[in-house]
């Protein structure tokens, strides 16, 4: 499937383990509870893709584009994030396994370690009030 044309395909809970989607445009994609373990995404086109509780472990995501994708609750056990593409809008709540990860970004480890303590200084100014 390299190189294939998905976009808006809905893959809900589809198992796709070790498939080369490397390349491919998966934009506006519903991947939710997918199973993506060891998939190769090798520059994979996932703009507005939904991977909520997506399986990604050992996945290959070296340059791929996850701009205002969807990886809430997403699992990414020892997949690769090397110059991987993301923004503002790219959704990463509650995400697994991201210290298990390999190449994440310092922009990205950054991002979210900065939006951990604005939440838990929101928490603690909420529980003063």
């Amino acid at each position: 499937l390299e190189g294939a044309s998905l976009e808006g395909a809905s893959l809900e809970g589809a198992s796709l383990e070790v498939a080369s989607l490397d390349r491919a445009s998966l934009n506006g994609a519903r991947l939710v509870d997918a199973s993506l373990n060891g998939t190769d995404l090798d520059g994979a086109f996932l703009y507005g893709a939904c991977l909520v509780c997506a399986r990604l472990d050992q996945a290959n995501l070296e340059e791929a584009s996850l701009y205002g994708a969807s990886l809430n609750r997403a699992s990414l056990n020892g997949a690769s994030l090397r110059d991987i593409t993301w923004d503002v809008d790219t959704s990463w709540s509650s995400v697994k396994g991201l210290d298990e990860a390999i190449n994440v970004p310092k922009a990205l480890r950054q991002q979210l370690k900065n939006q951990l303590e604005n939440l838990s200084s929101d928490r603690e100014f909420t529980e003063k009030d």
